[in-house]
């Protein structure tokens, strides 16, 4: 018999960042956004460089 894991224990607490980004084309034009629903930084780095191909992150930072 195989013992699967109990899927309520499984559940993450998702986390939101705030986020200001400069455009690499021009450094002084800010955008400033909120990431939710990531599971961590890194997670949240990785959708920014996918859907923000063309900015640098010049500040991010996790609300409580």
């Amino acid at each position: 018999m195989i013992s699967l894991p109990n899927p309520t224990k499984m559940i993450t607490t998702m986390e939101t960042f705030k986020v200001i980004l400069s455009l690499q084309s021009n450094p002084d034009k800010y955008t400033f956004t909120e990431i939710g629903d990531c599971i961590d930084m890194d997670e949240c780095i990785e959708f920014i460089h996918d859907h923000f191909p063309l900015h640098n992150i010049e500040s991010i930072r996790r609300i409580p």
